[in-house]
């Protein structure tokens, strides 16, 4: 992405910068994440994490115009995992620019809540994958994820969520082998090869994390042409899918 000026669009995809938490250090979770506030009885420990994320772009944000966002819960399931109780909060969000009357942009994402279930010396499983599926892309680039551009990622979206940047905490505590890419970071490299292969906005993007990758693991991202669309997803360096785009 080249420079960019006031009053000119804002990227498709970059409204992510808008709207950080603004949680007192008090208020934080011990994983570091903003404490819950949904509309379920969040009794005991909790741990959340975004499951997908569908947005439509009907209108454009310039730099430098006010914004405000408008959040709507549309539902809270309650389901049952392999690892125990699950709460899915649907929230919808409209983004107005300026004094407009419609949203410039309105996205509705998934929330996975876990509750924590204690057990001394246990340690969440590793995800258990098959052989990785052979998906044929029109165009593919590389994606290194290192620990100063997570940082940098963490820090512009205010996410404190410690799988991401305390190494000892993502491999003592959460049982990860190493930090943990915030998903929304993968999908803006994915979209960003898009709009360089097409030439393009994207009008609508529906995202999805399939599994972590982390830092320093060398991922590749594929883009491919569909009847409908485009179709985008990283790879970790087994060759399984991490994250998936799917944009018209």
């Amino acid at each position: 992405m080249g420079l960019i000026r006031t009053g000119q669009a804002l990227p498709r995809g970059w409204h992510f910068i808008l709207f950080g938490p603004l949680d007192r250090q008090g208020e934080l979770s011990p994983d570091g994440f903003p404490a819950i506030r949904e509309a379920f009885t969040a009794q005991g420990a909790w741990k959340v994490m975004l499951g997908g994320r569908r947005m439509t772009f009907d209108g454009d944000i310039p730099i430098g115009a006010p914004v405000r966002r408008e959040r709507t819960i549309v539902s809270t399931t309650p389901k049952e995992g392999r690892s125990g109780r699950l709460v899915v909060v649907r929230r919808r969000h409209e983004i107005f620019a300026a004094d407009a009357s419609a949203p410039a942009v309105t996205e509705i994402e998934d929330m996975i809540y876990r509750e924590v279930v204690e057990d001394a010396g246990a340690k969440p499983a590793a995800p258990v994958a098959g052989p990785p599926e052979a998906r044929a892309a029109d165009a593919t680039a590389g994606f290194t994820p290192t620990e100063v551009m997570l940082f940098r990622y963490s820090a512009v979206t205010f996410n404190a969520h410690r799988i991401h940047y305390d190494l000892a905490y993502a491999r003592d505590v959460e049982g990860y082998p190493g930090l943990v890419v915030n998903g929304g970071l993968t999908s803006l490299m994915l979209l960003e090869l898009f709009r360089r292969e097409s030439g393009r906005e994207a009008n609508e993007i529906a995202a999805r994390n399939v599994r972590p990758l982390f830092v320093g693991d060398t991922a590749t991202l594929n883009l491919k042409r569909n009847d409908d669309g485009w179709s985008a997803w990283a790879a970790d360096g087994t060759g399984h899918t991490v994250a998936e785009l799917e944009i018209r």
